[in-house]
């Protein structure tokens, strides 16, 4: 029977990798945040591995235990980078986001916490994973627990660690005393390399048996320098050795891995401009009862973006009455006709073919900002109602709003149809509004500026099973390729009628 596996976290081990790893980053409010996001991307792929449970150990501030056997200890580190230090706190609310503990204790290391805690989980029937690199950890290795590292994707077990270092994880002590650690200024013995430590502890098993046959060392300096600083081994020892008993108790079902908190994480995504994750974190909240009323009315995430103002509501809100579909040119005309004396008219195409001449419109949904119409350019009849879209769309008197122009004018133009006299690109507006953005595309728009409601209910949208239109038709094998055509022709309309206003409004 499998046992259950506990993932301890070395906090700051991960911490410091993702920040040099990944280049400089800032947040909405221009904070710094490449190791936030670094993190959040480990905590993922830690999750993703089906951890039954979870937690982080934290390094207490200021000095340690450690401190009082050396007073060097640790002294050659130079200051946490300046960009790094305000990303903690940020770090410890992602991680109450993700629901995992927060471990730490005063005068302690967090591998003093990980020894403890691994101590108590093999105890309590777990297996272990110490997500680290620190080779102190190595220590800690035996039959139920095992290291990762993130970076590399690799395990180390205690097989690894006799093929690395040559000695079992209960040597692992007595092998750093007498190699020391230049990382954590541990002295251990001058001129004892890991080659050198690994011939002495296979030869005389432990640390104190090596010091007391250093006479028989190899070599006349080794012998001089195993008496010489044989102290300051034994002190070295008592840095390195991780206390595994420390005054704590885990709380093993607040550590068991459980959904996140949807709504801080998506909070604290948006805050810091990590918009995938924050996408991620809201069509979760969509499939929640009363989503919607999770979200303010307005979106501020952009300040670009303009308050939905009274009257708007059409371009604020899903106020879209299901479409209209029409399958012949009589039936095109009417209703197009009847779109006529809109000041503004959403135009939404989906188009096939190669090049630029070669492309057809082969879907189109329009709307006036209250009732849309979907346009089926597919059938055998779809030739005539092509030409009576495309010339009514050539000739419209008000505004053409469209995500994208690009695809309007080159099938326009294809088609030998001059352009509307008043075109208005969303893709080209919110460019003006914030060139700096990742993209342009209409559901990058979305993100900044539709309201929180919106975002939420064209996902549960895009969920909810439609009502059968022309364009599902059961006796054709391409049936899905066309319902999907309009559904996507539909969804993008819907949400250009929830961004136009914003964006008119943010270039008046």
């Amino acid at each position: 029977m499998s046992r259950d596996c506990i993932y301890i976290i070395d906090t700051f081990s991960l911490m410091f990798q993702v920040f040099h790893a990944i280049p400089p980053m800032t947040g909405t409010q221009g904070q710094p945040t490449n190791a936030v996001f670094g993190f959040t991307r480990d905590i993922f792929a830690i999750r993703d591995r089906k951890p039954a449970f979870l937690v982080c150990a934290f390094d207490s501030p200021g000095p340690g235990k450690r401190d009082e056997i050396y007073d060097k200890y640790k002294a050659n580190r130079a200051e946490m980078p300046e960009d790094l230090r305000p990303q903690i706190p940020l770090i410890k609310q992602l991680l109450q986001g993700f629901r995992i503990p927060i471990l730490e204790m005063d005068g302690w290391e967090a591998d003093d916490i990980i020894a403890t805690v691994t101590t108590q989980s093999v105890a309590h029937g777990l297996d272990v994973v110490i997500v680290s690199s620190d080779k102190d950890a190595r220590q800690l290795l035996s039959p139920h627990v095992r290291m990762l590292n993130c970076r590399k994707n690799t395990f180390l077990d205690e097989a690894g660690l006799m093929e690395d270092w040559g000695v079992r994880p209960d040597q692992v002590v007595d092998f750093q005393s007498l190699v020391g650690d230049s990382v954590d200024n541990v002295p251990g013995v001058p001129k004892v390399g890991p080659k050198t430590a690994k011939t002495l502890i296979q030869q005389f098993g432990t640390l104190d048996n090596v010091l007391a046959n250093a006479d028989k060392a190899p070599g006349k300096k080794l012998a001089e320098n195993l008496v010489t600083f044989a102290d300051q081994a034994r002190m070295s020892r008592e840095l390195v050795r991780l206390r595994t008993e420390l005054p704590m108790s885990v709380d093993f079902e607040a550590a068991r891995v459980d959904d996140p908190d949807f709504k801080t994480l998506f909070d604290l995504f948006t805050l810091l401009g990590f918009r995938r994750y924050a996408s991620d974190m809201r069509e979760h909240l969509a499939s929640m009862p009363d989503a919607a009323s999770l979200f303010p009315t307005s979106d501020s995430n952009s300040p670009q973006a303009a308050p939905p103002t009274e009257g708007a509501s059409a371009n604020t809100s899903l106020t879209l009455t299901p479409a209209i579909t029409v399958h012949d040119a009589a039936a095109l005309q009417t209703e197009l006709a009847a779109m006529n004396l809109t000041p503004e008219l959403f135009v939404e195409l989906v188009s096939a073919g190669q090049g630029v001449r070669q492309k057809q419109v082969t879907a189109a949904a329009v709307s006036d900002g209250q009732k849309s119409v979907l346009i089926d350019l597919l059938s055998p009849s779809s030739e005539n109602m092509r030409d009576v879209f495309l010339e009514w769309l050539s000739a419209f008197p008000g505004r053409v709003i469209t995500s994208s122009a690009k695809p309007v004018c080159h099938i326009l133009l294809s088609a030998g149809r001059p352009l509307p006299a008043n075109l208005f690109d969303a893709s080209i507006a919110d460019y003006l509004l914030d060139a700096g953005a990742r993209a342009h595309d209409l559901l990058e728009i979305a993100d900044r500026h539709a309201t929180e409601a919106v975002k939420i209910a064209t996902i549960t949208d895009s969920r909810k099973g439609r009502q059968k239109t022309m364009f599902d038709d059961e006796e054709q094998s391409s049936d899905k390729q066309i319902s999907d055509t309009g559904s996507r022709c539909e969804k993008q309309l819907r949400l250009l009628t929830a961004v136009a206003k914003n964006l008119q409004t943010g270039l008046a």
